[in-house]
Protein backbone atom coordinates (compact mmCIF):
# COMPACT_ATOMS: atom_id res chain seq x y z
CA UNK A 1 0.00 0.00 0.00
CA UNK A 2 1.47 3.49 -1.31
CA UNK A 3 1.06 6.90 0.78
CA UNK A 4 -0.40 9.25 -1.51
CA UNK A 5 2.13 13.22 -1.72
CA UNK A 6 0.02 15.63 -0.87
CA UNK A 7 2.15 18.23 0.44
CA UNK A 8 3.05 19.61 -3.79
CA UNK A 9 3.05 23.29 -4.75
CA UNK A 10 2.61 24.51 -8.27
CA UNK A 11 2.68 27.32 -10.51
CA UNK A 12 2.13 28.51 -13.96
CA UNK A 13 2.99 30.77 -17.02
CA UNK A 14 1.42 31.13 -19.75
CA UNK A 15 2.78 28.03 -21.87
CA UNK A 16 3.83 26.39 -18.77
CA UNK A 17 2.80 24.53 -15.12
CA UNK A 18 5.84 23.84 -12.81
CA UNK A 19 4.83 20.80 -10.78
CA UNK A 20 7.15 20.42 -7.12
CA UNK A 21 6.90 17.10 -5.30
CA UNK A 22 8.83 16.78 -2.31
CA UNK A 23 10.64 13.29 -2.06
CA UNK A 24 11.02 12.72 1.37
CA UNK A 25 14.99 12.18 1.56
CA UNK A 26 14.66 9.16 -0.70
CA UNK A 27 17.23 8.20 -3.40
CA UNK A 28 16.78 9.82 -6.90
CA UNK A 29 17.46 6.52 -8.58
CA UNK A 30 14.22 4.69 -6.87
CA UNK A 31 12.26 7.24 -8.76
CA UNK A 32 9.61 5.95 -11.82
CA UNK A 33 8.01 8.98 -13.42
CA UNK A 34 5.46 8.57 -15.93
CA UNK A 35 4.15 11.95 -17.99
CA UNK A 36 1.36 11.38 -20.62
CA UNK A 37 -1.12 14.42 -21.99
CA UNK A 38 -3.87 14.63 -19.15
CA UNK A 39 -1.75 12.24 -15.97
CA UNK A 40 0.91 12.59 -14.28
CA UNK A 41 2.73 9.75 -11.73
CA UNK A 42 5.43 9.31 -9.87
CA UNK A 43 6.33 6.35 -7.53
CA UNK A 44 9.19 6.28 -5.15
CA UNK A 45 8.68 3.69 -2.06
CA UNK A 46 6.65 4.43 -0.16
CA UNK A 47 5.46 7.00 -1.87
CA UNK A 48 3.24 8.05 -4.54
CA UNK A 49 2.18 10.77 -6.83
CA UNK A 50 -0.36 10.90 -9.16
CA UNK A 51 -2.50 13.54 -10.79
CA UNK A 52 -5.22 14.01 -13.74
CA UNK A 53 -4.50 17.48 -14.89
CA UNK A 54 -7.00 20.00 -15.46
CA UNK A 55 -5.80 20.51 -19.44
CA UNK A 56 -3.85 18.76 -22.43
CA UNK A 57 0.52 19.14 -22.25
CA UNK A 58 2.65 18.40 -24.80
CA UNK A 59 4.11 14.80 -23.35
CA UNK A 60 6.82 15.21 -25.58
CA UNK A 61 7.93 18.65 -24.78
CA UNK A 62 7.27 18.07 -20.92
CA UNK A 63 10.30 17.21 -18.82
CA UNK A 64 11.30 16.27 -14.90
CA UNK A 65 14.25 17.55 -13.24
CA UNK A 66 15.52 15.63 -10.27
CA UNK A 67 17.18 17.41 -7.50
CA UNK A 68 17.22 19.69 -3.97
CA UNK A 69 15.13 15.99 -2.60
CA UNK A 70 12.86 17.25 -4.94
CA UNK A 71 11.13 16.60 -8.41
CA UNK A 72 9.92 19.41 -10.69
CA UNK A 73 7.43 18.94 -13.47
CA UNK A 74 7.87 21.17 -16.27
CA UNK A 75 5.05 20.74 -18.06
CA UNK A 76 4.75 22.26 -21.90
CA UNK A 77 0.72 23.12 -22.37
CA UNK A 78 -0.93 22.14 -25.53
CA UNK A 79 -2.24 25.78 -25.93
CA UNK A 80 -0.84 28.73 -23.84
CA UNK A 81 -3.72 29.94 -21.57
CA UNK A 82 -4.17 29.67 -17.40
CA UNK A 83 -5.88 27.56 -16.41
CA UNK A 84 -6.21 28.54 -13.00
CA UNK A 85 -6.31 24.82 -11.16
CA UNK A 86 -3.67 22.15 -11.63
CA UNK A 87 -6.27 18.74 -11.02
CA UNK A 88 -9.07 17.43 -13.12
CA UNK A 89 -12.66 17.25 -11.34
CA UNK A 90 -12.52 13.72 -12.81
CA UNK A 91 -9.86 12.97 -9.87
CA UNK A 92 -13.33 13.18 -7.39
CA UNK A 93 -15.13 10.64 -9.34
CA UNK A 94 -13.60 6.66 -9.06
CA UNK A 95 -14.78 5.28 -12.19
CA UNK A 96 -13.43 8.57 -14.62
CA UNK A 97 -9.75 8.70 -12.71
CA UNK A 98 -9.66 4.66 -13.49
CA UNK A 99 -10.55 5.13 -17.05
CA UNK A 100 -8.08 8.52 -17.11
CA UNK A 101 -4.83 6.02 -15.63
CA UNK A 102 -6.11 3.52 -18.14
CA UNK A 103 -5.84 5.42 -21.03
CA UNK A 104 -2.52 7.05 -19.95
CA UNK A 105 -0.81 3.89 -19.61
CA UNK A 106 -1.92 3.22 -23.01
CA UNK A 107 -0.29 6.11 -24.23
CA UNK A 108 2.65 5.87 -22.38
CA UNK A 109 3.27 2.93 -23.88
CA UNK A 110 2.96 3.86 -27.20
CA UNK A 111 4.78 6.92 -26.54
CA UNK A 112 7.77 4.66 -25.48
CA UNK A 113 7.17 2.65 -28.77
CA UNK A 114 7.36 5.60 -30.48
CA UNK A 115 10.32 6.74 -28.47
CA UNK A 116 12.60 3.65 -29.17
CA UNK A 117 11.43 3.73 -33.08
CA UNK A 118 12.97 6.97 -32.99
CA UNK A 119 15.98 6.07 -31.46
CA UNK A 120 16.29 3.83 -33.70
CA UNK A 121 16.12 5.58 -36.30
CA UNK A 122 18.10 7.86 -35.04
CA UNK A 123 20.99 5.64 -34.47
CA UNK A 124 20.43 3.92 -38.31
CA UNK A 125 20.74 7.42 -39.69
CA UNK A 126 24.00 8.16 -37.67
CA UNK A 127 25.32 4.91 -38.68
CA UNK A 128 24.66 5.83 -41.99
CA UNK A 129 26.23 9.00 -41.96
CA UNK A 130 29.28 7.58 -40.23
CA UNK A 131 29.64 5.32 -43.04
CA UNK A 132 29.29 7.83 -45.71
CA UNK A 133 31.69 9.49 -43.98
CA UNK A 134 34.12 6.99 -43.47
CA UNK A 135 33.41 5.80 -47.46
CA UNK A 136 34.08 9.56 -48.10
CA UNK A 137 37.67 9.71 -45.89
CA UNK A 138 38.33 6.21 -48.04
CA UNK A 139 37.94 7.78 -51.28
CA UNK A 140 40.02 10.86 -50.63
CA UNK A 141 42.68 8.60 -49.61
CA UNK A 142 42.35 6.81 -52.11
CA UNK A 143 42.59 9.96 -54.96
CA UNK A 144 45.41 11.08 -53.03
CA UNK A 145 47.03 7.63 -53.25
CA UNK A 146 46.66 7.95 -56.73
CA UNK A 147 47.66 11.09 -57.38
CA UNK A 148 50.81 10.65 -55.94
CA UNK A 149 51.21 7.40 -57.69
CA UNK A 150 50.54 9.22 -60.90
CA UNK A 151 53.12 12.29 -59.67
CA UNK A 152 55.84 9.18 -59.17
CA UNK A 153 55.29 7.55 -62.31
CA UNK A 154 55.62 11.43 -64.21
CA UNK A 155 58.94 11.92 -62.16
CA UNK A 156 60.33 8.94 -62.93
CA UNK A 157 59.69 9.03 -66.37
CA UNK A 158 60.99 12.21 -66.77
CA UNK A 159 64.20 11.65 -65.27
CA UNK A 160 64.55 8.28 -67.31
CA UNK A 161 63.96 10.76 -69.95
CA UNK A 162 66.45 13.11 -68.94
CA UNK A 163 68.57 10.64 -68.57
CA UNK A 164 68.57 9.29 -72.06
CA UNK A 165 69.30 12.41 -73.21
CA UNK A 166 72.12 12.97 -70.98
CA UNK A 167 73.76 9.88 -72.28
CA UNK A 168 72.63 10.62 -76.01
CA UNK A 169 74.95 13.89 -75.29
CA UNK A 170 77.71 12.98 -73.40
CA UNK A 171 78.41 10.01 -76.10
CA UNK A 172 77.75 12.43 -78.80
CA UNK A 173 80.53 15.05 -76.81
CA UNK A 174 82.60 11.90 -76.46
CA UNK A 175 82.12 10.92 -80.59
CA UNK A 176 83.20 15.01 -81.41
CA UNK A 177 86.58 14.57 -79.19
CA UNK A 178 87.39 10.96 -80.58
CA UNK A 179 86.93 12.70 -83.92
CA UNK A 180 89.03 15.78 -82.83
CA UNK A 181 91.75 13.48 -81.23
CA UNK A 182 92.32 10.93 -84.46
CA UNK A 183 92.24 14.05 -86.73
CA UNK A 184 95.05 15.73 -84.52
CA UNK A 185 96.95 11.94 -85.05
CA UNK A 186 96.69 11.93 -88.17
CA UNK A 187 97.89 15.54 -88.75
CA UNK A 188 101.05 14.81 -86.39
CA UNK A 189 102.11 11.67 -88.21
CA UNK A 190 101.99 13.03 -91.55
CA UNK A 191 104.08 15.88 -90.03
CA UNK A 192 101.78 19.04 -90.60
CA UNK A 193 99.67 20.72 -88.15
CA UNK A 194 97.20 23.23 -89.35
CA UNK A 195 97.00 26.80 -87.36
CA UNK A 196 93.84 26.35 -85.97
CA UNK A 197 94.53 22.79 -84.20
CA UNK A 198 94.42 23.10 -80.51
CA UNK A 199 98.42 22.51 -80.59
CA UNK A 200 98.85 26.23 -82.54
CA UNK A 201 101.55 26.71 -85.14
CA UNK A 202 104.73 27.14 -82.68
CA UNK A 203 104.49 23.39 -81.54
CA UNK A 204 106.56 20.87 -83.42
CA UNK A 205 105.75 17.44 -84.14
CA UNK A 206 108.95 16.63 -82.42
CA UNK A 207 107.30 17.73 -79.00
CA UNK A 208 104.46 15.64 -79.32
CA UNK A 209 105.91 12.43 -81.03
CA UNK A 210 104.73 9.35 -80.23
CA UNK A 211 108.06 8.59 -78.55
CA UNK A 212 107.38 11.42 -75.73
CA UNK A 213 104.14 9.82 -74.58
CA UNK A 214 106.15 6.84 -73.43
CA UNK A 215 106.37 6.38 -69.64
CA UNK A 216 109.42 4.33 -68.29
CA UNK A 217 108.73 2.29 -65.71
CA UNK A 218 111.41 1.24 -63.09
CA UNK A 219 111.71 -2.30 -62.43
CA UNK A 220 110.67 -3.33 -58.66
CA UNK A 221 113.91 -3.77 -56.73
CA UNK A 222 113.75 -7.15 -55.67
CA UNK A 223 113.63 -7.93 -51.82
CA UNK A 224 115.27 -11.02 -49.71
CA UNK A 225 113.71 -13.87 -48.91
CA UNK A 226 112.82 -14.00 -44.99
CA UNK A 227 114.89 -16.21 -43.02
CA UNK A 228 112.87 -19.49 -41.23
CA UNK A 229 113.12 -19.92 -37.35
CA UNK A 230 111.62 -21.83 -34.85
CA UNK A 231 109.60 -20.01 -32.11
CA UNK A 232 109.90 -22.49 -28.92
CA UNK A 233 106.34 -22.68 -26.71
CA UNK A 234 106.24 -23.95 -23.62
CA UNK A 235 102.81 -25.26 -22.39
CA UNK A 236 101.45 -24.82 -18.86
CA UNK A 237 99.92 -28.47 -17.07
CA UNK A 238 96.29 -28.20 -17.14
CA UNK A 239 94.45 -30.22 -14.38
CA UNK A 240 91.57 -28.55 -14.54
CA UNK A 241 89.75 -28.28 -17.86
CA UNK A 242 88.93 -24.96 -18.33
CA UNK A 243 91.41 -21.80 -18.27
CA UNK A 244 93.22 -21.90 -15.04
CA UNK A 245 93.28 -18.22 -13.63
CA UNK A 246 94.78 -16.82 -10.33
CA UNK A 247 91.21 -15.22 -8.88
CA UNK A 248 89.83 -18.83 -9.03
CA UNK A 249 93.02 -21.52 -8.70
CA UNK A 250 91.61 -21.94 -4.87
CA UNK A 251 87.96 -22.56 -6.01
CA UNK A 252 89.45 -24.83 -8.89
CA UNK A 253 91.22 -27.17 -6.14
CA UNK A 254 88.58 -27.48 -3.74
CA UNK A 255 86.18 -28.17 -6.80
CA UNK A 256 88.90 -31.23 -7.70
CA UNK A 257 89.04 -32.42 -3.95
CA UNK A 258 85.39 -32.70 -3.96
CA UNK A 259 84.73 -35.05 -7.13
CA UNK A 260 87.83 -37.26 -6.40
CA UNK A 261 86.07 -37.82 -3.05
CA UNK A 262 83.04 -37.95 -4.52
CA UNK A 263 84.35 -40.61 -7.15
CA UNK A 264 85.84 -42.75 -4.25
CA UNK A 265 82.86 -42.50 -2.27
CA UNK A 266 80.77 -43.56 -4.79
CA UNK A 267 83.27 -46.29 -6.26
CA UNK A 268 82.50 -48.17 -2.33
CA UNK A 269 79.21 -48.64 -3.25
CA UNK A 270 80.33 -50.58 -6.79
CA UNK A 271 83.37 -52.54 -4.51
CA UNK A 272 83.19 -53.76 -1.30
CA UNK A 273 86.42 -52.76 -0.20
CA UNK A 274 88.96 -50.01 -0.86
CA UNK A 275 91.27 -52.02 -2.70
CA UNK A 276 90.37 -53.50 -6.47
CA UNK A 277 90.63 -57.23 -6.24
CA UNK A 278 91.60 -59.22 -9.29
CA UNK A 279 87.54 -59.93 -10.24
CA UNK A 280 87.21 -56.05 -9.97
CA UNK A 281 89.78 -55.44 -12.46
CA UNK A 282 87.51 -57.86 -14.89
CA UNK A 283 85.65 -55.42 -17.78
CA UNK A 284 82.85 -58.39 -18.16
CA UNK A 285 82.39 -58.29 -14.25
CA UNK A 286 81.98 -54.66 -14.07
CA UNK A 287 79.52 -54.44 -16.69
CA UNK A 288 77.66 -57.08 -14.88
CA UNK A 289 77.97 -55.05 -11.62
CA UNK A 290 76.63 -51.82 -13.38
CA UNK A 291 73.60 -54.14 -15.45
CA UNK A 292 72.51 -55.10 -11.48
CA UNK A 293 73.17 -51.58 -10.10
CA UNK A 294 70.84 -49.89 -12.84
CA UNK A 295 68.08 -52.75 -12.48
CA UNK A 296 68.37 -51.80 -8.75
CA UNK A 297 68.25 -47.77 -9.49
CA UNK A 298 71.28 -46.89 -8.44
CA UNK A 299 72.17 -44.61 -11.57
CA UNK A 300 75.02 -43.01 -10.20
CA UNK A 301 77.25 -46.05 -9.01
CA UNK A 302 76.05 -47.94 -12.49
CA UNK A 303 77.59 -45.23 -14.13
CA UNK A 304 81.04 -45.33 -12.65
CA UNK A 305 80.90 -49.22 -13.31
CA UNK A 306 80.38 -48.72 -16.71
CA UNK A 307 82.70 -46.19 -16.99
CA UNK A 308 85.50 -48.09 -15.22
CA UNK A 309 84.58 -51.28 -17.36
CA UNK A 310 84.82 -48.66 -20.42
CA UNK A 311 88.53 -47.66 -19.37
CA UNK A 312 89.84 -51.29 -18.84
CA UNK A 313 88.21 -52.80 -22.21
CA UNK A 314 87.05 -50.18 -24.50
CA UNK A 315 86.55 -52.18 -27.43
CA UNK A 316 84.25 -54.74 -25.39
CA UNK A 317 80.83 -55.19 -27.92
CA UNK A 318 77.96 -55.03 -25.54
CA UNK A 319 77.12 -52.62 -22.82
CA UNK A 320 73.60 -52.72 -23.06
CA UNK A 321 72.85 -50.02 -19.84
CA UNK A 322 75.45 -47.68 -20.23
CA UNK A 323 73.61 -45.66 -21.92
CA UNK A 324 70.43 -45.76 -20.31
CA UNK A 325 71.95 -44.40 -17.08
CA UNK A 326 72.64 -41.25 -18.44
CA UNK A 327 68.88 -40.77 -19.85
Amino acid sequence: MYLSIVDYCWNEILDEIIVEVPLRGLPLSRADIMITSKYLKMVIKPYVFECALYREISAEQSRVELGDNCARFILKKMKPEYWGQLTSEAMKNKKEFQKIKEDAVIEYQQLEKAREQKNRTQVREGEKQALNELMRIEGCERDRIAREKKDAGDRAVKELIQFHENEKKRKQELQVRIAEAKKLAREMSEGRLSDNSPLGPKNTAAEYSPSSRIVTLEKPCELPVRESNKISVNFTPRVFPTPERESTKHEEEEWLSKQAEYRRTVMKRVVAGGEYSEQEQDPIWLRGKGDSLFRAGDYEAAVVAYTQAISLNPKLHSYPFAYCVHL
